[in-house]
């Protein structure tokens, strides 16, 4: 069948009687904006102040163009090539995040009218990017997301897939807040084979060993660096709950770090970290049973 460039990975998850394709796109970071935005300011998120649209992009669309083709058209061509593809492509489409480097409405509009492309369900959870670069306050954009994209909470949200149960959780702060934590606590009793889809990373010897040899001379940005890292016990409570013995979250799906990355968390969960779409093709996983 006839698709997108993509990396293929695989998943095996003993007991599974069926077989599920889920394509996982991450950081495409969209930086669409036209004139009536130029004047319009945004929050300096990470960088102290406000600043005019039109000065901030000029600083950010030459990082997210390749090859002469922008951060927009590259995702616009991989949303017609799903659409192309039809809906037996994928059972599902899950974005983790950073679709939009900075938010105008502008920039919101014109990734929800490539998403509305697709012909299969899809799945979204809220990155950093996506909210922190903003011209209404956090809780506005953060609202937006919510009501539109993520099921009316950006927290946590569950999507059933067959014998899959997908777990959105919200961490673009590098962090679980308690209600987050909660949420997520509660919307993984009961369930089986779950697929956890979150912005940002967790560490690991593996992930942090990858990141090294791929990014050496960048600090590791995730939940549980020694280096860098929010401090509250967030990384702690995670890995507790993810290392108890009934715990079924067999993977997760994460961006964030730009990086290409399959390794270890537990022994029982591995985890998958996508790339960015300036550098990379989208990752397509087959899971199925052994």
């Amino acid at each position: 069948m006839k698709g997108p460039n993509v990396i293929e990975k695989e998943l095996i998850i003993p007991g599974l009687r069926n077989t599920y394709r889920i394509l996982h796109i991450t950081d495409a970071h969209i930086t669409m904006y036209v004139d009536e935005d130029e004047n319009t300011i945004i929050r300096g998120g990470y960088h102290k102040g406000k600043h005019l649209v039109s000065g901030f992009a000029a600083g950010r669309v030459p990082g997210f163009t390749k090859d002469g083709i922008t951060s927009n058209e590259r995702f616009a061509r991989l949303c017609d090539a799903l659409r192309d593809a039809g809906a037996g492509y994928a059972d599902l489409v899950v974005f983790t995040g950073d679709l939009l480097d900075f938010y105008t409405d502008t920039a919101f509009a014109f990734m929800m009218e490539q998403i509305e492309k697709l012909p299969m369900p899809y799945f979204f959870v809220v990155g950093n990017h996506d909210w922190i670069f903003s011209n209404h306050t956090d809780a506005e954009t953060l609202d937006i997301f919510a009501k539109t994209l993520c099921g009316g909470s950006y927290k946590v949200q569950k999507y059933k897939l067959g014998e899959l149960t997908l777990v959105g959780a919200y961490n673009a702060q590098y962090t679980y807040d308690r209600e987050t934590f909660s949420l997520l606590e509660e919307a993984l009793e009961g369930e089986e084979n779950v697929l956890l889809c979150q912005h940002v990373p967790i560490n690991s010897p593996a992930f942090e060993a990858d990141h090294i040899a791929k990014r050496p001379k960048n600090n590791i940005v995730v939940i549980g660096a020694r280096d860098w890292a929010v401090k509250d016990d967030s990384y702690e409570r995670i890995m507790a709950l993810l290392e108890k013995e009934d715990c079924k979250v067999k993977a997760l799906l994460c961006g964030d770090s730009h990086m290409n990355h399959t390794g270890p968390l537990t022994e029982r969960t591995v985890q998958f970290v996508s790339p960015i779409l300036r550098d990379y093709a989208p990752v397509l996983f087959t899971i199925k049973g052994n």
